[in-house]
């Protein structure tokens, strides 16, 4: 009866009667100890019926389950199971159902996937520790379940084994048809469609390598009817109008704005990226190439106060992670008016980091009180695109994604993007475009959830196995094709781009400039910097790059350490322990804070039971 519930109402007539599952690595099977974690495979039967009266529709494809059995504790553990054939496809299964053993006080959890096309494939099914119970400090690995990796066929009969079948019209041809019939992905108005990131991440061993990435690799979305066109290095030096990118959000959105400046930079002007004040910034960023200017500002949602709030102290562990006269949403605000000062610099695109993340619970009235005033910022004939992501493009959330959450959470994005009622506007569905890439996260298999970032600088070994290109500093799949998707808005059709840049492309001077804080905290968010600016490649960070808005780190007054703590949240380095004071800054001055013992406050936090925990982006 467990399988009969697997079925979700997006689906057409499947049913998964008993009698109808084939499976193999079953409860026989010698080579699996049942008393450990292990997993099994099973299909419904069978592509050749058609209940239709029409003789020449096609079954579809009926979906392949995971069974993981035997489960541990799933406040303790998560699982992740990840299809992949070597160099030509990477997809993940979404969990539809979990159940509890009582008499063994055992789970299992059921996961969906459905082939595109036949072919040889291996599943990997990972154990991954909650995230509450993480030690960053002392990574802890993801094992393997057995049997993984498990080698399986999809509608390739290769004299027995474990062969899968597969509708007669899910092959690579069909696949080719549909990029061959599909739209660039910049020219899809319809937001409703737009928002659908859902797809096929297809290899450099592939036919499909028109408009791939620099690894070979190419994302296919599914339901949208678009592909996203990629522009090479060379394309970029021949730009032959100013073109601005900007990129507002935590690291995870850093990883973009590296992407693209690993891009368009010469192999010799980024050989030191990664140790450059350039390659962790948590302030303000920017790179002049040619007509290409890329900026990146360090702009965290999670905390952005409403309009108007008390001034509030925030605590992480013994130091002091947010002033109590800073106010972020006012510097947010100062960040968009400052973003539109001048028509001749207006940006042509905008991919900003959103807080949104409360699927089932309804609209998020905070989320829309900030969005709609940032969007008052944006004048009436500015025709650029604005991108919007939330935390769940994040390496970390994509382990855990059920098949029911993901397709509520499109609904309410969707319908949330239709509320701001503005065509510029575009809501990146992340957990489409990037759960398919969960196993080549920034630590690779054996660090599944262990960070929050897509890309890495390119010293990793598993790198090598997705097609790594020798010229590139920064890898990551996900982070370099949202790159392209920015470039395509913001440059238009290749095939209109082709008409207008120049016919031999300028190498010019790389400048750049920066105003990097030392260390993440305090947290800071500046409209109009002080920036320092250099010209030529870049190279390690140096004293003289050190830009700090308060390099010292202050410590957090004992008043505020003695008040219980509202929120815990796993960090790559720390378990935060998280404490919001209110301060009345009519009676304490900045010295009287740091002294703390001394200071005339009124103080409140909200208790810590019950808080949800959330991973904090670093």
């Amino acid at each position: 009866d467990d399988y009969r519930n697997c079925q979700d109402r997006h689906d057409d007539e499947h049913v998964l009667p008993k009698k109808s599952l084939r499976s193999f690595v079953n409860y026989n099977d010698t080579s699996v100890n049942k008393s450990d974690v292990y997993f099994r495979v099973i299909q419904s039967m069978s592509t050749k019926k058609n209940n239709s009266s029409n003789p020449n529709i096609t079954a579809p494809t009926p979906p392949i389950l995971v069974e993981v059995i035997n489960t541990r504790n799933p406040e303790n553990y998560e699982y992740t199971v990840t299809i992949s054939s070597n160099k030509i496809y990477t997809g993940t299964a979404l969990q539809v159902k979990s159940t509890k053993h009582n008499a063994t006080n055992s789970f299992r959890h059921i996961f969906r996937w459905i082939p595109s096309f036949p072919g040889e494939y291996k599943i990997f099914v990972h154990q991954v520790l909650n995230g509450v119970h993480k030690d960053p400090l002392n990574r802890q690995p993801t094992p393997l379940v057995s049997p993984s990796p498990l080698s399986i066929i999809v509608g390739q009969q290769k004299g027995g084994g474990n062969v899968f079948e597969i509708s007669s019209e899910a092959t690579m041809e069909r696949i080719e048809d549909r990029i061959r019939k599909s739209v660039p992905c910049q020219t899809v108005n319809r937001v409703d469609a737009y928002s659908k990131w859902s797809g096929d991440w297809v290899g450099p061993d592939t036919p499909f390598q028109d408009h791939s990435i620099r690894t070979g690799w190419r994302f296919l979305p599914r339901d949208m009817g678009c592909h996203i066109e990629s522009f090479s290095r060379r394309d970029l030096l021949s730009i032959s109008k100013k073109k601005s990118i900007w990129v507002l959000g935590t690291s995870v959105f850093r990883g973009v704005f590296l992407s693209l400046v690993d891009l368009i930079l010469s192999p010799d002007e980024k050989e030191e990226l990664s140790s450059s004040v350039i390659g962790k910034c948590w302030g303000r960023a920017l790179i002049k190439k040619g007509n290409l200017e890329l900026v990146y500002q360090d702009f965290r949602a999670q905390m952005f106060e409403p309009f108007g709030s008390p001034k509030v102290m925030e605590c992480h562990n013994e130091k002091i992670a947010k002033d109590a006269d800073d106010s972020f949403i006012q510097n947010a605000a100062d960040t968009w008016v400052e973003m539109f000062r001048d028509k001749d610099s207006w940006p042509d695109v905008i991919f900003m980091f959103v807080l949104y993340d409360n699927v089932g619970h309804g609209r998020d009235g905070l989320f829309f009180t900030h969005l709609e005033h940032f969007m008052s910022k944006i004048p009436p004939s500015w025709n650029g695109t604005l991108l919007l992501a939330d935390r769940f493009w994040s390496a970390i959330g994509v382990t855990h994604r059920s098949y029911h959450k993901y397709h509520l959470y499109l609904e309410e994005i969707n319908e949330m993007v239709h509320a701001l009622n503005d065509t510029r506007v575009r809501w990146l569905d992340g957990m489409g475009i990037s759960r398919e890439m969960v196993m080549y996260s920034e630590y690779g298999p054996d660090g599944i959830g262990a960070s929050q970032h897509f890309h890495g600088f390119c010293d990793v070994p598993y790198l090598e196995d997705m097609g790594q290109n020798n010229t590139m500093r920064v890898c990551g799949n996900v982070t370099e094709i949202l790159g392209q998707l920015l470039l395509s808005h913001a440059l238009g059709t290749k095939k209109q781009f082709d008409l207008e840049k120049l016919e031999e492309p300028k190498d010019e001077a790389l400048e750049y400039c920066h105003a990097c804080p030392l260390a993440l905290t305090p947290f800071k968010l500046v409209a109009y910097p002080e920036v320092t600016c250099s010209e030529g490649k870049l190279h390690p960070r140096n004293d003289d790059e050190v830009y700090s808005f308060k390099a010292k780190q202050k410590i957090c007054p004992q008043w505020c350490l003695e008040h219980e703590v509202d929120e815990v949240i796993p960090s790559q380095s720390d378990m935060i322990n998280i404490r919001r004071c209110k301060v009345d800054l009519a009676d304490v001055t900045t010295s009287s804070i740091e002294s703390a013992s001394a200071a005339k406050v009124k103080s409140q936090v909200t208790p810590a039971k019950d808080k949800p925990t959330k991973p904090i982006m670093h």
